[in-house]
């Protein structure tokens, strides 16, 4: 289940429980997953960062308003640093169909465009958590910073590529911050910064039971009470996850 575009065994809630290694994870239905870590289970943790944060080489997962030729107004900014495989989009969650602001399609649009506006299957505006409505102009980018200048970033994004044999591309994409633009970055944790309350996301093998083995988590605090993911952690949201929702056990 880890190979090609297959998601591995996945689950992300708040922390509803912790006893010595086992995790109840509780999705929004209000159904828990149970979480195992172990001493190999690699953690990450999203903090609020700041637009001096931002360095050349840094990968960020941008969402936000316009397009990937005119320039994206971000919304949300995600930091992290590379790995010793360059930008990954989720560098330590499962491997997710579109996983990642920019790795997936928004509404009916292309990949960081500006696109049509994003609807529900009923053809009504898409709504996120707490009301707000998807801007008809949405628009992501993710790749590597390739220059900072005040507020104006200047990422190698790359272009998600429908055929796996294809050559990666990639384009210049204008990112502008604003006093709106809500940052985080995600740095390496422990188990020590696990709290009840706190949101995770965990990724690994599931036995019969759904039970998962964690091979990494990611540990953000909620946003209005929220755990909520998608969309880069929406618009006037938090930081989270992009694109589309994970599979797995309890997908929320």
């Amino acid at each position: 289940q880890t190979s090609g575009s297959t998601p591995s065994p996945f689950t992300t809630g708040m922390l509803a429980g912790l006893a010595g290694s086992t995790l109840a994870v509780q999705a929004r239905n209000g159904n828990n997953t149970t979480v195992v870590v172990t001493s190999s289970t690699s953690y990450l943790q999203t903090t609020s960062a700041s637009a001096s944060d931002i360095a050349k080489g840094d990968c960020v997962r941008v969402a936000g308003t316009g397009s990937a030729s005119s320039g994206v107004q971000a919304s949300t900014v995600v930091i992290t640093k590379p790995t010793s495989k360059g930008c990954t989009r989720n560098p330590a969650g499962p491997a997710r169909r579109g996983a990642g602001a920019g790795g997936g399609r928004f509404g009916n649009g292309t990949p960081g465009s500006g696109g049509p506006p994003f609807t529900s299957p009923n053809g009504t505006p898409f709504t996120l958590p707490g009301g707000s409505t998807v801007p008809s102009n949405v628009a992501a980018a993710f790749g590597t910073v390739s220059s900072v200048s005040g507020q104006q970033l200047t990422v190698k994004s790359q272009v998600p590529q429908t055929n796996k044999k294809s050559k990666a591309k990639t384009r210049t994409v204008t990112v502008t911050l604003t006093g709106s633009t809500t940052l985080s970055q995600t740095i390496k944790a422990a188990e020590s910064n696990l709290a009840v309350g706190s949101c995770v996301s965990a990724n690994g093998t599931a036995d019969s039971l759904g039970t998962i083995t964690a091979k990494s988590v990611t540990i953000s605090q909620p946003v209005n009470g929220s755990c909520a993911g998608g969309f880069g952690g929406g618009f006037g949201g938090g930081a989270g996850g992009g694109g589309s929702p994970p599979a797995g056990p309890n997908p929320t």
